[in-house]
């Protein structure tokens, strides 16, 4: 898992549009550096963090607690986000590092044909669809690992508000398409400090 993370991420977080009718979690999936988002459609989507290192991990879940959910969902090609916002505390957005932007053109539906296969092995051996979500019921998924340095360059030590806008794809009857689902954003609060980058760059 790749949740390592930085100068202390603080346990205060706020997970945006939750349900009122969404299905409790179990003890087991809560905790100080844990979130999870509004239920829709029977899922939802969390994130993990961890501040262990240098750079701060976060990994992004998604949960269900419906029956049947097995080889029915896909993560989007590239495992890309609808959207993902970094704000410091005045509120001010981010930009992220030229070229390791995690958001991505989504199309609402794509032909499975299309979807990113593994290399095929032999003429009669075609290639397997690659990140399935398998999402046995109450047990999460991954859907993306990513260190947060990475992505947004930290000029300066502070507290900052991650938002994460995932979506997934739900194969059709015919399995000859995926349509897209948006879920729920998940909100955190992080105290950061300066990345590497930027330190050496003062120096």
């Amino acid at each position: 898992m790749c949740c390592l993370g930085v100068l202390g991420a603080i346990g205060d977080l706020r997970a945006e549009g939750l349900a009122t009718n969404a299905t409790p979690l179990p003890e087991w999936l809560t905790g100080p550096r844990t979130a999870w988002g509004g239920e829709t459609n029977g899922l939802r989507a969390g994130l993990v963090w961890n501040d262990s290192s240098s750079k701060l991990g976060v990994t992004v879940l998604v949960l269900t607690f419906q029956t049947n959910t097995a080889w029915r969902y896909v993560a989007p090609p590239g495992k890309n986000f609808l959207k993902l916002e970094l704000r410091d505390a005045q509120g001010v957005l981010l930009a992220p590092i030229k070229g390791k932007e995690l958001n991505g053109d989504l199309p609402r539906r794509i032909r499975t044909d299309d979807l990113p296969h593994s290399p095929s092995a032999g003429i009669h051996n075609a290639g397997m669809i690659e990140n399935w979500l398998m999402l046995p019921p109450g047990l999460p998924d991954r859907l993306r690992d990513f260190f947060l340095q990475d992505v947004y360059k930290i000029e300066r030590e502070g507290d900052y508000t991650l938002t994460v806008f995932p979506a997934l794809y739900e194969f059709a009857a015919d399995r000859k398409t995926v349509s897209r689902i948006d879920l729920l954003p998940v909100t955190i609060k992080l105290h950061l400090a300066p990345s590497e980058a930027a330190t050496k760059k003062e120096k």
